[in-house]
C-alpha cells in the first residue's frame, strides 16, 4: 500500500543515511535529473531538509486523545494500568502511541496476551506470586496481514488472523539477526510459523512453536481512524504526508537556485594576451592587482534569479496548506486571513473526524477490557471501557474570553455553573474537574464561622434555604435538607421553621428576604454538616 510506505518514511522524516545516499528514502522522494553528475546529486541530497511538520502534527492530534477516565475496569487491569505491557509502558503512554499508529497509518491493532501457564503453579496465591497476568500488544497496521471473518448479529467475528513479526534470532558467535515470522491465529488456538523457499518446491511452512488459549475468540481489537472493521480504513493523515513532501521538493529546488545563482562572477572586459594567445590568469584578493589595457573594466555580474521569487511564493503557498492540513487550523488563521465562516467549516471537519476516532477508540478499549476479563475471569458491566471529555477539540480561551464570561457571570447573564463549563471547555480548569463537587465546595466556602451564607450585607441566610439546580438534584437536596432539619429538631427539641426558598436572577444567592429561621447559628453549622451539597472528606 503506497500510502503506508510514504507515511512511515514521513514519520522517520526521510532518512538520507543508509547503505549509500542515492538509494535512501529521500533519494526516493529527490530522484536524480537527466545528466546530473553523481557528485552534484549527492550535494542536493546532502543539502535538501525535511521539516518534521508532519510527524509533530500526528503528535499534536494524538496529544488531544491522551485525557481519558477508566469506567468499571476489572480489578487485575487498575493494578496494571502503570506497567500494560509487560515492557514499562502506563496505559496512558501505551494508548498514545495507538493514537499515533491510527493517525499514521490509518488503524492499528491491540493483542490481548496471556502468558502460558506455568505447570509448577498449584494455586491461586501461587499464580499471584508468580505475577501472571494479561498484558497488552501494540500492532502496526501492515503487521495484519491476513484475516478471515464473518458477520454474527451485526458484529464481526474473526475466524482467522495472520500477523507478521519480527523475530530475534542468533546470528554467529556474538551477533543476532530478525527474521520473518508469523502467528497464525485462530479462535482458541495460535501457532507460529516460518516460511521458507525451496528449489523447484515452491514455498514451505516450517512450524516453530504453537499452543492454545482459554478464550473462544481471537484476542484483537482493530482501532481505525474511520471504521473499526478490521482491514477498512483510510490513512487520514495521507494528504499532509503528500504535501509535506512537496514542501521538500520545491525547498530542494528552491535551495539549488540560490546555490547556483546567488554567486556573483567577476567579468573581465579587455586584457592583454600572453605570448602563446591565452588569457593571463585572473587573480582577486587584497595583495594582488589587476593590470587592464585601456578601455578595459572589471566587474561583478550576478545570474538573474528573477524565478526566486516565484520558488518563494510557491514554497509559502504549499506551507499554507501544510496548516490547514495539520492541527493549527482547527483554531484558525493567526494572521487574521481567514473568515469566521471559513474558520467554523475547516473546524467543524476536523471536528466531525476526531469526534469519530473517539468513539472508535473507545469501542476498542471496551473490547479490550472484555478479553481482558474473560483470561482472568473477572466481571465486567456494559459501562466498563474508557470516557473521554467532548471538550478536547475546543478551541482555546484567551485572557479576553475569560475576561467577558466573567464580567457576564458577575452581571447574572450567565450561572454560575455555566462559567465554570464554558472555562473547563476552553481549556482554563481541568478537563476532569466535578464541576458539581466544585460548586458545592465554593458555596461551602461561602459560609461564615456559624456556617451561613454572607450575601454581602448585615442579614445572612439558612444554608438549608439553598437548593438551586446549581448541585444538579434540587429535589432530593429539599429531601435530604428536611429530614436533617427533623432529626436535628427531635434530638435538640428546638423549633425549626423552613421558610420557601427564593431566589435572585440566576440563582446564585439566597433572597434576603428569606430571612433566618433557626434560633441558633451553631445549630445551623450541625445541621450544614449534613446536607447535601456539603463534601466529605473523601470527596475533596
Amino acid at each position: 500500500m503506497p500510502a503506508l510506505k510514504r507515511a512511515k518514511d514521513c514519520w522517520s522524516l526521510l532518512p538520507r543515511e543508509g547503505e549509500s545516499m542515492d538509494r535512501s528514502p529521500r533519494a526516493a522522494y529527490l530522484p536524480k535529473e537527466s545528466g546530473e553528475p553523481q557528485s552534484a546529486y549527492q550535494g542536493r541530497l546532502q543539502r535538501s531538509s525535511y521539516p518534521s511538520i508532519y510527524r509533530d502534527s500526528i503528535r499534536s492530534f494524538a496529544g488531544l486523545l491522551s485525557r481519558f477516565q477508566l469506567i468499571d475496569e476489572p480489578e487485575s487491569f487498575e493494578k496494571s494500568v502503570n506497567d500494560i505491557d509487560m515492557r514499562g509502558s502506563s496505559l496512558r503512554k501505551f494508548l498514545t502511541d495507538v493514537d499515533q499508529h491510527v493517525l499514521r497509518d490509518g488503524a492499528a491493532a491491540i493483542l490481548v496476551e496471556m502468558p502460558p501457564e506455568d505447570p509448577s503453579i498449584e494455586s491461586k496465591a501461587d499464580e499471584i506470586r508468580s505475577g501472571r497476568r494479561p498484558y497488552l500488544v501494540l500492532l502496526e497496521r501492515d503487521q495484519v496481514i491476513n484475516w478471515r471473518s464473518h458477520l454474527e448479529g451485526g458484529r464481526e467475528i474473526l475466524d482467522l488472523v495472520i500477523i507478521k513479526i519480527k523475530d530475534e534470532v542468533p546470528d554467529g558467535d556474538y551477533g543476532v539477526k530478525n527474521e520473518d515470522v508469523y502467528i497464525v491465529m485462530v479462535p482458541g488456538a495460535w501457532r507460529k510459523v516460518k516460511v521458507k523457499s525451496e528449489k523447484n518446491k515452491g514455498w514451505s511452512e516450517e512450524v516453530v512453536e504453537e499452543g492454545a488459549t482459554s478464550l473462544s475468540e481471537i484476542p484483537i481489537a482493530w482501532v481505525g481512524s474511520t471504521t473499526n472493521q478490521i482491514g477498512q480504513s483510510d490513512v487520514v493523515m495521507d494528504g499532509l504526508a503528500q504535501l509535506s513532501i512537496e514542501h521538500m521538493q520545491l525547498r530542494s529546488d528552491l535551495a539549488e537556485l540560490i546555490h547556483k545563482c546567488a554567486l556573483p562572477a567577476g567579468v573581465r572586459v579587455g586584457d592583454s594576451m600572453n605570448p602563446d594567445g591565452s588569457y593571463k590568469p585572473l587573480t582577486i584578493g587584497p595583495n594582488s592587482v589587476l593590470d587592464l589595457p585601456e578601455g578595459g573594466d572589471f566587474k561583478w555580474a550576478e545570474i538573474n534569479g528573477g524565478s526566486l521569487q516565484r520558488h518563494q511564493e510557491e514554497v509559502q503557498h504549499v506551507e499554507a496548506l501544510m496548516k490547514e492540513a495539520s492541527l493549527s487550523f482547527l483554531w484558525g488563521d493567526g494572521n487574521g486571513q481567514r473568515t469566521a465562516t471559513e474558520v467554523a467549516l475547516a473546524s467543524s471537519q476536523v471536528s466531525a473526524q476526531i469526534r469519530s476516532m473517539i468513539e472508535a477508540k473507545m469501542s476498542a478499549i471496551q473490547k479490550v477490557l472484555q478479553l481482558w476479563s474473560q483470561y482472568t475471569g473477572e466481571n465486567i458491566t456494559d459501562e466498563s471501557g474508557i470516557t473521554m471529555n467532548d471538550s478536547l477539540i475546543s478551541k482555546p480561551l484567551d485572557s479576553q474570553d475569560v475576561s467577558q464570561l466573567v464580567s457576564m457571570f458577575n452581571n447574572n447573564i450567565v450561572s454560575h455553573r455555566t462559567t465554570l463549563e464554558e472555562l473547563q471547555r476552553g481549556g482554563i480548569l481541568d478537563p476532569d474537574m466535578d464541576v458539581d463537587q466544585e460548586l458545592a465546595q465554593v458555596h461551602y466556602e461561602m459560609m461564615d464561622e456559624d456556617g451561613l451564607f454572607d450575601d454581602g450585607n448585615d442579614e445572612v441566610n439558612d444554608p438549608a434555604n439553598y437548593t438551586p439546580d446549581l448541585i444538579g438534584h434540587p429535589a432530593e437536596a429539599n429531601d435530604q435538607a428536611a429530614a436533617a432539619g427533623a432529626r436535628k429538631e427531635r434530638q435538640q427539641g428546638m423549633s425549626v421553621g423552613w421558610p420557601t426558598p427564593t431566589f435572585k436572577g440566576n440563582g446564585r444567592v439566597p433572597n434576603p428576604a428569606a430571612a433566618r429561621t433557626i434560633a441558633s447559628g451553631r445549630a445551623a453549622l450541625k445541621m450544614a454538616d449534613r446536607s447535601p451539597w456539603r463534601r466529605t472528606s473523601q470527596d475533596r
